[in-house]
């Protein structure tokens, strides 16, 4: 009987531990307006998920850069190979998934550069872009191919510069006028 109750309980076990991933890339080869960067990382957005939460690749102790893979003799380039990412307790409805782009400079300071549109959890396992099985045939990654860039920080501060400087101007111009 004992030994019944242990067989149960590890298929039951096993058929809760269970692991989702998700096959993903960047391609943004074919863009009119590409974004070179160094690294991508697949973030995680939805109800009760911090702001910076990112998917882990698989069997990387929670490493989560997956860095391109156009031009192996420069620090930067437009497309990724394929990665997969463990989904965790992520794969649900409710969950959707973006591309972050970031770019390395001179001093080897990371920047966002560009940012994808999130895709729900609904439509990459409709497509078939996540899976199971390491096995599981006719499994296609999921290209994010479209984003946008983000502003550096000194473009919006002289913006704000700028526009204190003519609101400056024109209260001093009604002054003068008076």
């Amino acid at each position: 009987m004992n030994r019944m109750l242990v067989i149960l309980a590890t298929v039951l076990l096993a058929a809760a531990a269970r692991a989702e991933y998700v096959l993903w890339l960047v391609d943004q080869k074919s863009q009119s307006d590409p974004i070179d960067f160094t690294y991508a990382k697949l973030a995680v957005s939805g109800e009760g998920v911090e702001s910076g939460t990112y998917l882990a690749l698989d069997g990387t102790d929670g490493w989560t850069e997956v860095y391109h893979s156009d031009y192996p003799d420069t620090i930067s380039g437009y497309a990724t190979d394929e990665a997969y990412s463990v989904l965790g307790a992520y794969a649900a409805d409710g969950y959707s998934f973006a591309v972050e782009l970031y770019r390395e400079n001179a001093n080897g300071e990371s920047m966002l550069v560009g940012v994808s549109d999130p895709v729900s959890y609904a439509i990459l396992k409709g497509q078939f872009h996540t899976y199971e099985n390491m096995g599981q045939s006719g499994i296609v990654p999921y290209a994010y191919s479209a984003f946008g860039a983000v502003p550096e920080p000194t473009c919006g501060t002289l913006l704000l510069f700028g526009a204190g400087l003519l609101a400056l101007r024109r209260r001093r111009f009604v002054n003068i006028c008076q």
